[in-house]
């Protein structure tokens, strides 16, 4: 190939060894022309290249633009949900206040209840007592 072309020293220079021969390249002369042609070329790719990384940079801070908006909306609504969960806790320990006074009701009331059987069975007991002396008697 013309592009290809070894070069060997002359032979009185030439050494036994096989890492002294090398390869020459040879590009061909030239002209203006096909040199700034070449060099537009090279322009153009790398200007696609670098417009092509632009766009990519460019999606990228898109997206995280819109996860930071994600992020504090989040945020937002944790903050509201703190007030909630701060009034849910404080509701849930007024109810615990009111079924312990609850139970304290209900218990004063069977005993209430309780001692009013006994009074209602005492009260049963001496009619039939009054019943039977009417009975006996008359």
């Amino acid at each position: 190939s013309p592009l290809y072309q070894t070069e060997r020293p002359p032979a009185s220079m030439r050494s036994t060894a096989a890492h002294d021969d090398f390869v020459a390249l040879s590009l061909p002369d030239m002209d203006e022309a096909s040199s700034s042609q070449m060099l537009l070329m090279q322009q153009d790719q790398s200007s696609a290249y670098l417009d092509g990384r632009s766009e990519a940079i460019n999606s990228i801070e898109s997206t995280i633009s819109e996860l930071g908006s994600i992020f504090q909306q989040l945020a937002h609504m944790v903050s509201e949900q703190r007030d909630v969960v701060q009034r849910i806790d404080a509701n849930v320990e007024i109810i615990d206040t009111n079924i312990g006074a609850a139970h304290t009701e209900l218990l004063k009331y069977y005993t209430n209840i309780s001692s009013n059987r006994w009074l209602i069975v005492k009260i049963f007991m001496v009619i039939l007592v009054f019943v039977f002396l009417l009975v006996t008697f008359v």
